[in-house]
């Protein structure tokens, strides 16, 4: 999961705009057109496999080429003061299930296997490999995103601490690896 939350991490920006639905679109639109995500993970991409540089790079842009549609938004207020909860809509590649089938795949000839054996080795070799080549956008989530606004009316959103967000961004890749994980 490190690579999903570093990758997510580089890819943030913080944003001003109108409006707490505004704000949203604002950081989506941003992280859609991140170009500093690649260079900046230069380290995780160091830690893979020679040849999966590519496919990791393909990753990358597969990661930022989802759409959102945002389907509304209500103030809410939680004893602490008011908020707006911001409903949107994401499509992403289906990387979760993916990520599921390769490590189910990886099994088949590691049968003694563990996260840990396949951390630097040709389970991300085949992962990256197998993702880069999704070819259409599957996985569609619905998410609430929590914005607050502030004093001098700019607001703040909680994407980078929005699991499910996050989760959908990366087509439930991180909620595949966490049951993997738990198992």
């Amino acid at each position: 999961m490190t690579i999903c939350a570093a990758i997510l991490a580089v890819m943030l920006a913080a944003c001003s705009g109108g409006g707490a639905k505004s704000q949203v679109e604002d950081e989506l639109d941003a992280l859609r057109t991140s170009a500093t995500a690649a260079s900046s993970l230069a380290e995780v991409k160091e830690d893979l496999p020679e040849d999966s540089g590519k496919d990791f790079d393909a990753f990358l842009a597969k990661v930022r080429d989802f759409d959102y549609k945002i389907l509304g938004s209500e103030v809410k207020n939680d004893g602490d003061g008011a908020y707006t909860l911001v409903t949107v809509k994401i499509t992403s590649y289906d990387f979760g299930r993916e990520y599921l089938a390769t490590w189910k795949d990886y099994l088949k000839t590691h049968k003694d296997a563990s996260a840990e054996d396949a951390e630097g080795g040709e389970f991300y070799k085949e992962l990256f490999s197998r993702l880069a080549g999704l070819k259409k956008r599957s996985h569609v989530s619905y998410v609430d995103v929590k914005a607050t606004e502030a004093e001098d009316g700019s607001w703040t959103t909680y994407i980078q601490t929005n699991e499910k967000l996050q989760d959908a961004l990366f087509g439930g890749m991180i909620s595949e690896m966490k049951a993997l994980a738990d198992e």
